[in-house]
């Protein structure tokens, strides 16, 4: 009997329009798929009506081994692509918690969470923090300067970012 395979969440961009058949290809496979999107209000006829609207229309997340990943790759070269981990060539790959936070930051219809597009280091200068209390307990990330405000930058290391605004700095507590 061999040893488990370890699956991780891993970042994917797809090609031509193909994120369904990707999306369709991993379930079948029996692996978890996420495709973000931001929940926003709409007016329209004198009514609040709430749209989801893709955070990246090609982005698509896979829960599986790295192994699958790349023999998909492989047989699908030219529908997907997926993201590396920095100066390497090796599949990036995204921490369950991280992907929690992401997932649940997505669903939110709170004006005050925002997607900042992909993820620089210049998001990661000042102290990691974790929120202590509020909506946002228990999440984990940067204080950053975003415009003339100071917010919590929850990241997919190497990927993407979201900004909360608006935490107040007694619910907040430094971590290593």
């Amino acid at each position: 009997m061999g040893r488990p395979k370890t699956v991780f969440w891993y970042a994917l961009r797809t090609f031509k329009g193909k994120r369904k058949q990707v999306e369709s290809d991993f379930k079948d496979l029996g692996r978890e798929t996420f495709f973000p999107v931001k929940v926003e209000e709409s007016f329209e006829g004198g009514h609040i009506h709430y749209v989801e609207n893709p955070v990246m229309s090609t982005l698509l997340f896979v829960r599986c081994t790295k192994t699958e990943l790349t023999q998909y790759r492989k047989d699908h070269y030219d529908i997907m692509m997926f993201y590396r981990e920095p100066g390497t060539r090796n599949p990036g790959r995204i921490d369950d918690k991280e992907m929690a936070a992401f997932r649940l930051l997505c669903t939110t219809d709170d004006p005050h969470v925002g997607f900042g597009g992909e993820d620089k280091p210049a998001y990661h200068v000042g102290d990691r923090v974790r929120v202590t209390d509020g909506q946002f307990k228990g999440y984990e990330g940067h204080v950053q300067r975003v415009g003339k405000e100071k917010c919590l930058c929850v990241s997919l290391t190497g990927f993407f970012v979201m900004f909360i605004s608006h935490i107040h700095p007694k619910f907040l507590e430094k971590i290593d």
